[in-house]
């Protein structure tokens, strides 16, 4: 990368061609020409066992990787050709959500031995080292909302191989192909830092809530045992929620207070409702998320917000609602719904103000490291996006020795 962006940048002349300008010398090619499609799997709830040949679906490909969360094995006898293998590039082609249509991942060696659901599919071919590039850039994507039609989500697996690209040499494809991967690399450690730091703090908050700071006496209690020092008492003793308010959307009018509804901030108003600091949560639809607002704020019908901290330290609720987890408390099928009143009865532990104090700096502490891991995160990948503009449609030329 660093090459790329201090001597390896180069101009060169365009032709027209079916995919618009590209330079001289490149070439466009439907993907049949370089690879071919395997079709996935069909299977029935009665092959499905807990230890077989693993299936891979539109669940394992997260953020263009493959995750082996949530797995399915059946029990079946599959050929060769159906067998991944390391470079195959794994597509979802068919799924209820058309978000998800198109997303890839690539297969890697470390992938236990598998095969693909029929709303799969893999392409292989001898260039997929850079094929797996073009189909996480917007001109697959491109494609993609043409192919997908107006009712059916899917992918047609015939005009999949009609997808056109414009291919520059070997040696360029290889560098190209090269540069792209050392900031997939980049984005994958990041990610990964985020995961384990996320992990570290859920840890570390399921610690502090429920044995303090440095304490070695303990007592028991109606929740268990708790250091010796806490109180114990109904939720709406350490802080009681409220429901929100309506707000009609022809009644709002753009200003500088945010709104809150169930699933975070969905717009502003020239008012507010609830004075900051503040704390809030989704009460229909969406239950278990919470925000910390510094600032007034407009707290939606769809919400619950804390109407009294009861001179408790409102960072510190705000990360006890997270450790308390509201949603389990949700009622309702179709749209979940939670009743303040049914939390409000439950009786909780908590320590006192100072300790209160301590446990949500060390919280915040742990928040700023990852809010600036996800930072680099969202700059690297909008790095890579530029790259992969630049890089796949010869804006930008890398040098080849």
């Amino acid at each position: 990368m660093n090459e790329l962006l201090t001597k390896g940048i180069g101009h060169t002349e365009f032709k027209d061609s079916p995919v618009g300008k590209i330079p001289v010398g490149w070439e466009v090619k439907e993907l049949v020409q370089v690879g071919r499609c395997i079709r996935g799997l069909t299977y029935s709830p009665d092959n499905v066992v807990e230890n077989g040949l693993l299936v891979l679906r539109s669940s394992n490909v997260q953020d263009g990787r493959l995750l082996f969360e949530d797995n399915v094995y059946v029990d079946l006898k599959v050929g060769d050709e159906y067998l991944s293998k390391n470079g195959d590039i794994l597509i979802c082609v068919r799924n209820g959500s058309r978000r998800l249509l198109g997303k890839s991942a690539t297969i890697t060696s470390n992938c236990p031995k598998s095969t693909h659901g029929a709303f799969m599919t893999v392409f292989r071919g001898e260039l997929n080292f850079y094929v797996k590039h073009l189909m996480k850039s917007e001109m697959f994507f491109r494609q993609v909302s043409i192919d997908i039609g107006a009712t059916i989500n899917s992918i047609n697996n015939s005009n999949l191989l009609q997808f056109r690209f414009s291919f520059p040499s070997l040696p360029e494809q290889q560098k190209i192909a090269s540069i792209l991967t050392s900031v997939d690399e980049v984005i994958e450690k990041t990610q990964s830092q985020i995961n384990k730091l996320q992990d570290l703090k859920k840890g570390t908050m399921n610690e502090l809530l429920t044995k303090g700071i440095g304490h070695t006496e303990f007592k028991d209690s109606p929740v268990g045992k708790i250091p010796k020092g806490w109180e114990v008492g109904r939720f709406d003793e350490l802080a009681t929620l409220q429901r929100g308010f309506d707000l009609p959307v022809q009644e709002r009018v753009d200003g500088k207070y945010k709104i809150y509804g169930s699933n975070g901030v969905i717009g502003f108003h020239d008012d507010f409702k609830v004075a900051g600091e503040g704390v809030v949560t989704g009460r229909s639809g969406s239950l278990g998320e919470v925000w910390f607002v510094g600032v007034d704020f407009w707290a939606l019908n769809t919400t619950l917000y804390v109407k009294n901290f009861h001179q408790n330290h409102p960072k510190f609720i705000y990360y006890f609602l997270i450790w308390f987890d509201l949603s389990r408390y949700g009622t309702g099928t179709g749209v979940p719904t939670l009743n303040r009143n049914d939390v409000h009865n439950v009786c909780v532990a908590y320590p006192p103000l100072p300790e209160q104090q301590k446990i949500a700096s060390i919280l915040s502490s742990m928040d700023t490291h990852i809010e600036e891991k996800q930072r680099k995160l969202e700059q690297t990948q909008s790095l890579k996006k530029s790259l992969m503009q630049d890089l796949l449609t010869g804006k930008v030329r890398v040098t080849v020795h």
